[in-house]
């Protein structure tokens, strides 16, 4: 029995020595062995052995974001075969993977001399590539799984999985944030040991980003997630569309997703411009909307079949019209300069719009009591 034990610790030791060699790409991570199995807790065991095995603080975060992204796909399997509780499982082992990549990140050390804070620049650019790459992924696993389910399934039932992905998503985001933080007091500190100036340290990381791919990763993820923004407002405009052929009045909704979608606009300059992580984080507002706004049509079907058209689609409008300013008030803040105005425009007709479409609507006389 014993030769069996030191046989099997010696069979780990070799797999995660091999994984720590490999440099694989995260996005061809895959679920392996998934929390329905009774192998899930020796997965776990393998896993942070190799987290063990692995030397450095970066290269510890990088593989704990690969490890996050196999309990992502994990949280997909049990979500596809309809495993709620196993899918929320492989959630909290994904936060355990993410708050020890963040722990590594944050006890990264920035360099003492020019050097070595040049060096930790370029770690920290890995790592961003790693993370933003998982953001993605997530969001991609996150909208397919919801999708599939939103229609399949009751609304406690959703929402509780929808929970599940949106915690998996904001945990990613806030590593990237982190990442993105630490990048900052990375070139602060090689700005300081390098006697450069800002120009020529931001210099310095374009180079690097280049260098490690993380420039065109964000270029790829930015163009995208345009795809997508343009797709849902597609979709939207659609569901809106045999709504209104069925002889809904929905033209509340058709304008306030046109405004919204014309904002695509703004992702494609700040990517012309080569701010692509705006141009993602803009598109991927854009996307959303149009998503919520899709459901919003199907349940204006519902209402209307149902008999009670009116009182549903003035409250789907209130909750329409908060989403539109939060998402275009968040577009503004992050747009290039050169689209700020356009932006405040469409939102100062948004408002002349609506104060006009409620006066129309007022009774008769509304408003105007007799002397």
């Amino acid at each position: 029995m014993k030769k069996i034990m030191i046989l099997f610790v010696c069979l780990l030791l070799i797999t995660g020595a091999s994984s720590v060699l490999a440099d694989e790409d995260i996005d061809s991570t895959d679920a392996g062995v998934t929390p329905d199995s009774a192998m899930y807790g020796l997965d776990k065991a393998m896993d942070s052995l190799s987290l063990a095995l692995t030397f450095g603080n970066a290269n510890k975060a990088e593989k704990g974001i690969k490890i996050a992204q196999e309990r992502l796909m994990e949280a997909q399997e049990m979500a596809d075969n309809d495993m709620p509780e196993e899918a929320e499982k492989a959630r909290e082992e994904h936060q355990k993977a993410i708050e020890k990549a963040e722990t590594e990140l944050d006890e990264l050390e920035e360099g003492d001399d020019a050097d070595k804070s040049k060096e930790a620049m370029v770690k920290v650019a890995r790592i961003q590539e790693k993370i933003e790459s998982h953001y993605q992924k997530v969001s991609e696993v996150k909208d397919a799984i919801l999708e599939r389910m939103r229609d399949q399934k009751t609304p406690e039932q959703f929402a509780k999985m929808e929970e599940v992905f949106n915690k998996i998503k904001a945990k990613a985001l806030e590593m990237e944030t982190k990442t993105d933080a630490k990048k900052e007091k990375a070139k602060e500190k090689y700005k300081s040991n390098s006697g450069k100036n800002d120009a020529e340290v931001d210099a310095e990381e374009e180079t690097i980003d280049k260098e490690i791919g993380l420039t065109k990763g964000r270029e790829e993820r930015a163009q995208k997630e345009i795809n997508h923004a343009e797709e849902a407002t597609v979709k939207a405009k659609g569901k809106l569309k045999a709504e209104k052929d069925k002889g809904s009045d929905i033209s509340d909704f058709e304008e306030e997703l046109e405004d919204v979608e014309q904002e695509i606009e703004t992702a494609k300059k700040a990517k012309d411009n080569g701010d692509n992580k705006d141009a993602r984080n803009i598109a991927e507002k854009i996307k959303e909307f149009g998503n919520e706004v899709s459901v919003i049509a199907t349940k204006l079907g519902e209402a209307r079949k149902a008999g009670n058209f009116d009182e549903v689609k003035a409250q789907l409008n209130a909750q329409i019209e908060a989403r539109h300013d939060e998402k275009l008030n968040w577009i503004l803040e992050n747009a290039p300069e050169e689209r700020k105005q356009g932006i405040e425009k469409t939102m100062e007709d948004s408002e002349e719009r609506r104060l006009n479409n409620t006066a129309s609507k007022k009774p008769e006389g509304a408003g105007n009591p007799k002397n």
